[in-house]
């Protein structure tokens, strides 16, 4: 009893100081996709507000916002979405480490995983952006924390079938990625139920599931997305997914152990410290192999624990047999999806994330209590947390807690050239979102790079630029290009396919470095319609 008291007073204390430190790294300089969501919240319709892959993500959010506004907030979206987020990242630390309180009882090594989740980068890093990987992560960890109480405790009341139904429903509209979950919480409401209720249990929580997913998917495509029958219902749903037809995503090629253990580690760490060695920023001395230390530290210490448990597996399987199963077939079938589609996006793993902690704590959790092996591993938790704690502190946080958005370069030089009836040309990505969400007067074209531009949604965007670049050149007023947009040896002439005899002038106008590699630098040209030959 004095152990489970002991991990719950530790699990209050490190739910507190994760809030604190939380608060005092508090993101100023927002992603890419946060942008989106600020823009969507405060000036998006109905049908913006209501995108598939996170259904009721963005209502939520506006509720929320709307509910400062009748305390008397008068600012913008971004602090309310923020504290909202943090607020959820915070209960999911909570219910982690509440199912892990089954698992583990040695105090440091329970403060050391819950710590690991607290802290890994995919956890703190979106606790202060506007992103909806916080409800991902807390739906997520409360499927697990309720499949694990089912496997513990006895057969399940209909009280369970319907939370967990509830739980599960609201996850899967939160996030899309979540509807892989609902097989593991039927297959083990089926296994734990028993006699002749195990049908009618199953049967309550499909109902809920299906019903509270489908009926909005329904409404809300039909109303709000003009769908008119099931097929333009299902590419509605699927938008998310044919977005990126043609870009990468979604090949078995993708299904790779490099690809795994890259995502893998990055929802653990943040990599801005290795970026400028990685992508020839800097040269690779001594600091490079300080840098590397936390990401070789933490996984290390979660490889070590994962060979510990197979090693004792039959001691293990003992106990936790069934819980062991749920662990790796969450992680696995998450896994192989992710990989499949999008490895490098490390919000992706989110469900990953605390199945790999709770296997590791519990290889470790398995070592006989002989005092030299206990402080070794005590050692080790101490060793990973603070690892992982600095390498996400200089993998990101603490730049993205300095750097402030309002102040970024781009914007604050677009804002004193541009003229309403300019043109600004940009990647997609953080850049363009900033610009239209601090400075939406800023008439901005999107163009997309790379194989990705491939896909025919932004082959449409390119097309679409290119013509409205030129109707703008032709009435005399300037375009703004940024260098990104353009491929290996094109120049703005090109790109603008200009109809022969139309001659422009196109000067730098300044400097800024790509937000995603921090070392990367592109120019912005100022380009008009000019008599003269062309400068580059």
């Amino acid at each position: 009893m004095s152990v489970r008291i002991g991990t719950g007073r530790a699990l209050l204390a490190i739910v507190v100081l994760a809030a604190i430190v939380y608060v005092l790294t508090f993101a100023r300089s927002t992603s890419h996709d946060s942008l989106c969501y600020f823009r969507g919240v405060e000036m998006g319709s109905q049908e913006d507000l209501s995108h598939p892959h996170h259904l009721i993500y963005l209502p939520m959010q506006k509720a929320w916002f709307s509910l400062w506004h009748i305390i008397g907030y008068d600012g913008r979206v971004v602090l309310p979405m923020k504290v909202l987020n943090l607020i959820a990242t915070c209960i999911a630390v909570l219910a982690f480490g509440m199912m892990l309180r089954f698992f583990i009882r040695g105090l440091i090594l329970f403060s050391a995983v819950v710590s690991g989740f607290a802290f890994a980068y995919v956890t703190w890093h979106f606790a202060s952006q506007g992103e909806p990987v916080p409800f991902f992560l807390l739906f997520s960890v409360l499927s697990l924390y309720l499949m694990v109480r089912l496997l513990v405790g006895g057969g399940p009341g209909w009280g369970t079938a319907i939370v967990l139904g509830l739980v599960n429903t609201a996850g899967v509209l939160l996030h899309q990625e979540l509807v892989l979950m609902l097989p593991f919480s039927a297959c083990v409401l089926w296994l734990r139920s028993g006699g002749e209720i195990r049908g009618r249990m199953l049967a309550l929580y499909l109902v809920i599931t299906v019903l509270g997913v489908g009926i909005p998917y329904i409404a809300i495509g039909s109303c709000l997305a003009g769908a008119t029958s099931v097929s333009e219902l299902v590419k509605w749903t699927s938008g998310y997914l044919r977005l990126f037809e043609g870009t990468g995503c979604g090949r078995w090629s993708n299904l790779n152990v490099t690809n795994i253990a890259t995502g893998v580690t990055r929802a653990f760490l943040g990599g801005d410290a290795l970026k400028a060695y990685l992508l020839g920023g800097a040269a690779r001395g001594y600091r490079f192999y300080v840098a590397l230390v936390p990401p070789v530290g933490v996984m290390l210490f979660i490889g070590i624990g994962m060979v510990t448990l197979l090693a004792r597996l039959r001691l293990v399987l003992v106990r936790t047999k069934s819980h062991i199963v749920l662990f790796v077939a969450v992680a696995v079938v998450f896994g192989v999806a992710v990989a499949w589609w999008s490895p490098q996006n490390r919000a992706f793993w989110s469900p990953v994330v605390p199945c790999i902690l709770l296997l590791a704590g519990m290889g470790y959790a398995s070592i006989p209590s002989q005092r030299s092996l206990v402080v070794a591993r005590n050692t080790l938790c101490v060793v990973f947390t603070v690892l992982l704690i600095w390498g996400n502190l200089t993998g990101g946080i603490l730049a993205k807690h300095t750097h402030q958005d309002e102040e970024e370069k781009i914007l604050v030089e677009l804002e004193e050239r541009v003229r309403p009836s300019d043109v600004v040309i940009l990647a997609c990505g953080r850049h363009i979102c900033l610009v239209d969400y601090y400075a939406p007067h800023i008439h901005t074209l999107e163009v997309l790079t790379g194989p990705r531009g491939e896909s025919p949604v932004f082959r449409d965007l390119r097309e679409e630029a290119v013509y409205e670049a030129g109707a703008t050149l032709i009435k005399g007023h300037r375009v703004f290009m940024s260098s990104e947009v353009l491929g290996p040896g094109e120049g703005p002439g090109a790109f603008l396919s200009l109809p022969a005899g139309m001659e422009i002038n196109a000067r730098p106008a300044f400097n800024y470095v790509d937000s995603f590699s921090g070392v990367i630098q592109y120019q912005i040209l100022e380009i008009n319609l000019h008599s003269s030959p062309p400068v580059f």
